[in-house]
């Protein structure tokens, strides 16, 4: 009965170590897609986009702002320096490095922004928000 009860215990233990594996995985393969993603429509030159997309509620309206406020903005390059996903702790960090320029100029400038991201539970559902604001083009 001892050994019985070891095997089960076991089991259940090594199942929940298996979800928690593949939970962690699915949050970081997520936080790749949804990084990727918002980056593309910087990018593109579409941030009111990917604001209401990734935006967390609580910046939402001052990343609007920003992101109209660059609306002149021309990107020259994009470059996804790093990606660091902190296992476990549900926040990510992306720095990205942005080449630009703003009409009438044609100096092309570069700035590094950092996104911070955390993964948040919406409706029952889990999803990667942007915490940290469009950045500043000056």
């Amino acid at each position: 009965m001892r050994i019985e009860r070891f095997i089960l215990a076991s089991l259940v233990l090594l199942s929940l170590s298996a979800c928690t594996y593949w939970r962690n995985m699915n949050a970081k393969q997520d936080f790749v897609d949804s990084s990727k993603e918002y980056n593309k429509m910087v990018r593109w030159e579409n941030p009111e986009q990917a604001g209401l997309a990734y935006a967390d509620k609580s910046i939402c309206d001052q990343f609007l702002v920003r992101a109209k406020t660059a609306k002149d903005v021309k990107i020259v390059d994009y470059r996804v320096k790093s990606l660091d996903y902190q296992d476990g702790r549900n926040e990510a960090t992306a720095k990205v490095e942005i080449d630009y320029y703003i009409p009438p100029s044609i100096t092309v400038k570069t700035l590094e922004d950092i996104q911070k991201w955390s993964y948040i539970e919406e409706d029952g559902k889990r999803f990667w928000r942007l915490k940290s604001l469009f950045p500043e083009f000056k």
